[in-house]
């Protein structure tokens, strides 16, 4: 090969070697610029993703509550949550809270119930200053002959009579179309709930068992089954129509004219809710657990910091689940919220920007990956 050749040879290398490079660094832009283009489009989230199958958030008095002793939850016919709390009352519309006092005419601090009755006011019980109702401007002190102001209320029920139930701790108070009167009145007898059944009628859950009212006269359910409950704190009707009782000792059936205990490791049992799909949420000494079909689950701290006591637990309209507790009240959004991530996924490990594309797909991008999820399949775009 002449010098012609060879320095022909050796410029046609060259030329390929840096073609080579240019494609190389063309192809590494277009990539950069790919991924750039789907940050940029990115809109749904502005911090990282995490594959969760719960989703919690968590409200306090820092983020405006009057309290984060909560001790009752409620949802009027407007859609604003209210919370009760220890000192004071506060009202949530989505956004922020708003704490009532003097000025709207609430002058009780230690809030204990709430219930919103069928022609939308609000009935607030207090430890310290008895009744008040809110008519949707102000607060109104309700008091009689036979209801003293300062009348220590521990829980308030409407039936379906529309008839409104305030217990207290010796007794229980009815109001008809404003007229109250004394129903029943005995000392040490604290009433912890009124739960309007099916089958039972009005029951009371009190600081001796469970006891529903019979001609005028208190009727221990508990003792007609042979069963000693000690405290009773909540009742409600699970998804099958079983009769749940929260007790000291545990979670009691009541069934088919039988009472059995069911849940023995759930001690203290101060609240009992059953949601719209049929879960029956429960509040003990050890914490939050869920009951769904013969399944019982614990909400400890790692699924939202709920091991200790709720207070109260409520679905709100949109099927959000409220906890409060001592320490605040945290939501669940969506208690069937999905995971798409698998623990292996690339996304897992927590997405930096997620995009809807136009045809309904989502594309995912974290550190390592872009996937994409399309229906119920998630794929992997691409490596990084």
């Amino acid at each position: 090969m002449d010098l012609k050749t060879q320095t022909g040879v050796v410029a046609h290398l060259a030329i390929r070697s840096l073609a080579g490079r240019v494609f190389s660094s063309i192809f590494l832009f277009m990539k950069r610029l790919r991924i750039a283009g789907l940050l940029s489009c990115c809109f749904l989230l502005s911090s990282p993703l995490w594959g969760q199958s719960l989703n919690f958030r968590y409200y306090d008095s820092g983020n405006g509550l009057s309290s984060s002793f909560i001790t009752a939850i409620e949802q009027d016919h407007q859609g604003y949550l209210w919370f009760g709390t220890y000192e004071g009352l506060s009202r949530y519309d989505g956004i922020s809270f708003k704490t009532f006092s003097d000025e709207e005419g609430l002058t009780g601090i230690h809030i204990v119930d709430l219930c919103v009755g069928a022609d939308g006011r609000l009935w607030v019980g207090t430890r310290d200053s008895g009744v008040f109702v809110y008519d949707g401007h102000r607060f109104t002190m309700f008091f009689g002959p036979t209801i003293p102001r300062t009348t220590e209320i521990t829980t308030i029920m409407e039936d379906s009579k529309g008839v409104l139930w305030l217990g207290t701790m010796s007794g229980v108070y009815q109001s008809v179309d404003g007229q109250s009167s004394l129903v029943y009145a005995e000392d040490n007898l604290a009433f912890n709930c009124i739960v309007e059944d099916p089958q039972y009628g009005i029951l009371f859950g009190t600081s001796r068992g469970l006891f529903r009212l019979v001609n005028g006269k208190m009727e221990d359910v508990c003792a007609a089954y042979g069963v000693a409950t000690r405290a009773v704190w909540s009742v409600a009707r699970a998804a099958d129509g079983t009769l749940l009782v929260g007790a000291t000792r545990g979670v009691y059936r009541l069934r088919d004219n039988q009472m059995e205990l069911l849940l023995p490791e759930v001690r203290e049992v101060k609240t009992i809710y059953t949601d719209r799909r049929g879960n029956t949420w429960f509040s003990g000494a050890s914490g939050v657990y869920k009951l769904q079909g013969d399944t019982l689950e614990s909400y400890a701290m790692e699924l939202g910091g709920l091991d200790t006591l709720a207070q109260a637990i409520f679905e709100d309209h949109e099927g959000n689940l409220w906890f409060g507790s001592v320490y605040g009240v945290r939501m669940l959004v969506n208690e069937a919220f999905t995971s798409y991530f698998p623990h292996n996924s690339p996304v897992y490990k927590g997405a930096n920007c997620v995009s809807v594309c136009r045809d309904g797909r989502i594309i995912y991008v974290s550190n390592d990956a872009i996937s994409l999820l399309s229906g119920k399949s998630f794929h992997s775009m691409n490596t990084i």
